[in-house]
């Protein structure tokens, strides 16, 4: 019996391998063959070569480089081909494959410009096919498992033709022809970063359904620049992880989505935007028409948005956006603008008309900081109070530009600038703007315990154009400018205060920061009691100056403020009603000029107490010690008149004074001052000054008051600290005076001087002095007063001529 078993295992083994002998040698490569390839080219419709075919015991049918093409371009190719094949259909006229795997195949698949793919008609019964006639071969295949495959992909529908490939393939395919496939998918796609895919469902080869679950991770963004061109928005970086549910039918492509996206970056226009967050979508693509319908929202743990015009940028965005095919809609999103945190309703609405509307509170205590944050300086050193904004903005069809509209209102706003020496504060009012004009209204503000009013308009930020307003109790003034570059037209400045008013226009050219360029000119006419007001800082002295009266100016300077002392200017002053000091001025003129470092005043005129001074001068600007020279006349000034502005306006004064002098030195050092003049004196009261007084006192014993000087004179010089003569002259009734004199810039008094007593009218009243006087007669000489000390406190010191002294005793005693 065993050796009956092993004789019959023996033949069926024989049998087997003539069978599969003959099978390899004549059938496979000839009827099977040709089947496979008649029937593939049948159902395909394509061109389809098969390298060989063979049975293996173990593998089944093994297929070696099967290749389908059309139009010389491969669609699907496979290395190698392992299937079993169930026998007894065969005389059928089927061949029945239970399964198939493809070892490194390779599919081509292309969409055309008409939204058709390439293999979409490959798996349908060939046209005129009723099944009458001859019967043929059919080749039915249940599952197919693909092994390191490869799927390359164009799609060229799109203006932009889109090319991707999918590597390393795992695949499993279930057929139920000719109706559905199902299949399971395991790949990677090409890029950067590459993403592993995982795919599985089914599609409907007669209806065309298909019905799909997918995850993929990390998609890049970018890679879908070809599909999101068509709605004018391009994607510049980021990656996907998404998983969700796609389905197609009738030419429309649905999917539901739960995308993780991670730093998108996509721009439109000057409008980009960088997202990262969670999004669940719902998305309709219709293959025919490629019109693309969503919506869905998006959670944003951290977005940005730029290009909104001017510098302007939103950052560090959160919260959740509603969207659609129309826009974007948010009832409430945090974020920060020029570093200010936000929350604020959003709008966009129509992708193709974008209008972007915001509604927010800001907190402008977080300004100084924020500022320096952002731009690296920070003006303001405090800020207190709250703002509302309002903004919409609208880009037009066609256009780059945004249009933009909004209003910023701020109520008991208070802000520092410069640590807090410039504050302003109680600040109210409405800002309005748009994308060419922002204009202030009715805005009030309180600066140094002055109440403000402010209102203006600023057009065309490209050059702009400006006017502000300014007003407060004592103040109004209103500038009228325009911004060029870096040049600025100043085409008007009107300000009055108190009683003052002034005017500017001209230009500013600050191109080369370090040389900037002015060329202004302007107008005053300046009340001098408003100094004091003007400039309390300086009150003050400008009290003890007593200025007083109007002066009217007309004044230009071009060249390099940095500069000024090479700067060209010119300056003419006029007044009818001047005074300084309690002096009076019927009449004032002074015009200055300076040119190439070289200042001059050419003249300076004052009409003063029936007399004039006439003054010019000169200063050397490019020196560092400021050398200058000093002309300075006066002709027939009244000291009884000009007594009734001082002090002395009770004291029997007076005179006609004339005087001239030119000095010269350096500003630096006084003790350099050098310089000559004279001056005289015609119908003089004198004797009432403090110095005068005290040689009265030693000359007469009364009527010294009375003295009148008829003529007095002198040359001068002006030399190491002080003024001096050699001769000082004055001619009086009573007693001529004349020798040397020396005063000090610090007051200092030093002199001697010679006196002559007249003899015709001499007083007698007994006293000692009488008696001397009346003995020198008409000698002439009574002696020398020496004078010391301080023109405010002199000293004095008497010496008679003793020899004319006896000889006028001894005349009086002989009777001669």
């Amino acid at each position: 019996m065993k050796k009956i078993i092993i004789s019959a295992s023996l033949i069926v083994i024989l049998l087997t391998a003539i069978g599969i002998y003959f099978l390899n040698a004549v059938i496979l490569p000839t009827k099977i063959h040709a089947l496979i390839v008649s029937g593939l080219e049948k159902q395909t419709g394509a061109r389809v070569t098969l390298k060989s075919l063979k049975f293996n015991i173990f593998q089944g049918l093994v297929l070696k480089d099967l290749v389908v093409s059309q139009q010389e371009k491969v669609i699907f190719s496979v290395r190698e081909v392992n299937c079993s094949v169930f026998i007894l259909p065969i005389f059928n006229k089927q061949v029945v494959i239970p399964g198939i795997t493809l070892k490194a195949p390779y599919l081509f698949l292309e969409r055309s410009a008409e939204n058709k793919l390439n293999i979409q008609d490959m798996f349908k019964p060939a046209a005129g096919d009723s099944g009458q006639g001859k019967q043929q071969f059919r080749v039915i295949v249940y599952k197919v498992n693909i092994v390191k495959g490869n799927i390359a992909f164009r799609d060229n529908s799109l203006p932009g033709v889109f090319k991707k490939e999918l590597n390393d393939i795992y695949l499993t395919l279930g057929f139920s022809l000719p109706q559905s496939v199902k299949f399971s998918l395991k790949a990677q796609a090409s890029g950067e970063p590459a993403a592993m895919i995982k795919a599985s469902g089914a599609y409907n080869l007669i209806s065309r359904e298909l019905s799909c679950r997918i995850w993929a991770n990390p998609v890049s963004l970018k890679d879908l620049q070809a599909y999101t061109g068509s709605w004018g928005v391009d994607v510049l970086s980021g990656t996907l992880g998404i998983s969700g549910q796609v389905d197609s039918k009738d030419d429309l492509l649905n999917a539901s989505i739960l995308a993780d996206v991670n730093n998108l970056g996509i721009a439109r226009d000057k409008l980009s935007a960088r997202l990262t967050g969670q999004a669940l979508s719902d998305v309709s693509y219709n293959l025919k028409s490629r019109d693309t319908r969503f919506k869905g929202s998006f959670d944003i743990s951290a977005a940005s948005l730029a290009g909104l015009g001017n510098a302007l940028a939103i950052d560090n965005i959160k919260g959740k956006v509603l969207f659609d095919n129309n826009g974007l809609r948010s009832d409430q999103l945090d974020m920060e603008a020029l570093g200010i945190k936000l929350s604020a309703a959003l709008t966009l609405e129509d992708f193709n008309h974008p209008r972007l509307a915001v509604n927010s509170k800001i907190d402008l205590a977080l300004l100084p900081d924020k500022l320096k944050a952002k731009f690296g300086v920070n003006p303001l050193s405090s800020a207190s109070g709250t703002g509302a904004l309002s903004l919409n903005m609208q880009q037009d069809p066609g256009q780059d530009a945004w249009r933009i509209k909004g209003s910023l209102s701020l109520a008991k706003a208070s802000l520092g600038f410069n640590k807090d020496s410039l504050f302003f504060n109680d600040i109210k009012g409405m800002v309005e703007f748009n994308q060419d004009q922002v204009n202030i209204l009715g805005a009030v503000f309180v600066f140094q315990g002055v109440n403000y009013k402010a209102s203006g308009v600023l057009t065309n930020f490209a050059a702009p154009v400006a006017r502000v307003v300014l007003s407060a109790d004592n103040f109004s003034g209103q500038a009228d400018f325009s911004i060029t570059g870096k040049k600025v037209d100043l085409s008007g400045l009107e300000c009055d205060y108190f009683n003052s008013k002034a005017s500017l226009s001209g230009n500013i050219d600050n191109t080369d920061p370090q040389k900037p360029q002015v060329d202004l000119k302007g107008t005053a006419l300046l009340q001098l009691e408003d100094l004091s007001l003007i400039f309390p800082e300086a009150r003050k002295t400008l009290l003890e100056l007593k200025p007083a009266g109007k002066i009217s100016a007309v004044f230009n300077l071009s060249g390099n403020p940095l500069d000024i002392k090479r700067c060209l200017a010119q300056a003419d002053l006029y007044s009818s009603d001047f005074s300084l000091y309690g002096f009076h001025s019927t009449d004032f003129l002074l015009n200055y000029a300076q040119s190439a470092g070289i200042a001059e005043i050419s003249p300076l005129f004052i009409a003063l107490y029936d007399g004039t001074v006439d003054v010019a001068a000169k200063l050397n600007l490019n020196s560092a010690n400021l050398p200058y020279w000093v002309s300075l006349k006066a002709q027939r000034v009244d000291l009884g008149k000009l007594k009734l502005d001082t002090a002395f306006k009770n004291k029997n004064l007076g005179g006609i004074v004339q005087f001239e002098s030119k000095v010269s030195g350096f500003s630096n050092d006084l003790s350099k001052l050098s310089g000559a003049g004279k001056i005289s004196i015609t119908e003089g009261k004198l004797w009432e000054l403090n110095l005068f007084q005290g040689l009265g006192k030693v000359l007469f014993a009364r009527d010294f008051a009375n003295i009148v000087f008829s003529e007095g004179s002198c040359s001068f010089s002006v030399k190491n600290k002080s003024v001096f003569t050699d001769k000082l002259k004055l001619k009086s009734n009573m007693a001529n005076l004349a020798g040397p004199v020396a005063i000090g810039f610090d007051g200092s008094l030093e002199a001697a001087l010679d006196v002559e007593v007249l003899s015709d009218l001499v007083p007698l009243s007994g006293t000692l002095k009488d008696i001397t006087t009346a003995i020198v007669g008409e000698a002439g000489s009574f002696g020398m007063i020496r004078l010391s000390g301080t023109l405010k406190e002199p000293k004095y010191k008497f010496q008679p001529a003793v020899t004319n002294l006896i000889k006028g005793l001894k005349n009086i005693l002989m009777g001669n």
